[in-house]
């Protein structure tokens, strides 16, 4: 009896997911936008509807893929707002914070950061010119 030779063939499944930082085939991963998207309005704060606009209905799992990662602070603010009857509605904001402001924040919780973080932090915020233009004057403390 003759069984013919079957080959083996890969395909792609349709139920590959691609890791967070693996572009997809249409380009972008959500988080890659979404983070584009943040850093374009670093220090802003932008409603949730915005951010669901760009990191799809799942922008809270894509945001707090973007705080493990720890690279990146992001900030959240809700607001509760009565509408009558004992009723409300929430809004809710996000804000990936800038350089200065995610130092601010270490420091106040109590993480030890660096000189270099601190005047990099200055330069960043455009701090460390601020007097470095003017001409270096004699002191007379005579």
């Amino acid at each position: 009896m003759n069984i013919p030779q079957i080959q083996p063939t890969l395909r792609y499944s349709s139920r590959h997911s691609p890791a967070p930082d693996e572009p997809s085939a249409k380009g972008a991963t959500q988080r890659q936008k979404l983070l584009a998207f943040l850093i374009s309005k670093r220090g802003e704060w932008i409603p949730s509807h915005e951010v669901a606009a760009v990191g799809g209905l799942q922008y809270g799992a894509r945001l707090k893929e973007i705080r493990d990662a720890g690279d990146y602070m992001v900030e959240s603010r809700v607001e509760r707002v009565r509408t009558g009857r004992g009723s409300h509605v929430v809004h809710s904001w996000f804000k990936l914070l800038t350089d200065h402001e995610a130092l601010a924040w270490r420091m106040a919780n109590g993480v030890t950061v660096t000189k270099a973080e601190i005047e990099d932090s200055q330069r960043e915020d455009g701090q460390a010119e601020l007097f470095s233009s003017l001409p270096e004057r004699h002191r007379d403390d005579g």
